[in-house]
């Protein structure tokens, strides 16, 4: 168990231990009990639907695009080098990429570099580069 995790249990059983004694309040010991286990499970509820609505942002907003062969997700690139304001990936498929910022290139075996997906300033999703230079 991490420190993330143990922080969350203990989380857990505090929002369980609110509702506890709230409910204990009016129902006694039953209420304790009763309020105990709500409130756990309240609290697992509303941290599994937080989950679920920041996997909906980035299955909607996703980190990187789609790779040019049109195989590979953002979760299928491995990361190769990290240098000031640039991150190169390579895909599945083999074809390497640069990101910079807000613009993601296909990086050339010559080192150049071709535009290729930028994100959109209005919601932040990818659309074809059309610019000169990955860099901006």
């Amino acid at each position: 168990m991490n420190i993330f995790e143990l922080t969350l249990l203990i989380g857990f059983i505090w929002v369980g231990y609110v509702c506890g004694k709230m409910l204990g309040a009016y129902l006694g010991v039953a209420g304790w009990i009763v309020g105990f286990v709500l409130g756990c499970a309240l609290a697992v509820g509303v941290y599994t639907i937080f989950l679920r609505l920041i996997d909906l942002w980035y299955r909607w907003r996703p980190i990187r695009p789609i790779c040019k062969e049109g195989k590979c997700s953002s979760d299928d690139y491995q990361l190769l080098e990290l240098s000031k304001g640039n991150v190169v990936f390579r895909c599945r498929c083999g074809a390497k990429y640069i990101k910079t910022r807000h613009r993601f290139g296909e990086l050339l075996d010559d080192g150049s570099v071709r535009p290729y997906m930028k994100r959109t300033w209005s919601l932040g999703r990818w659309e074809e580069d059309r610019g000169e230079s990955v860099g901006e």
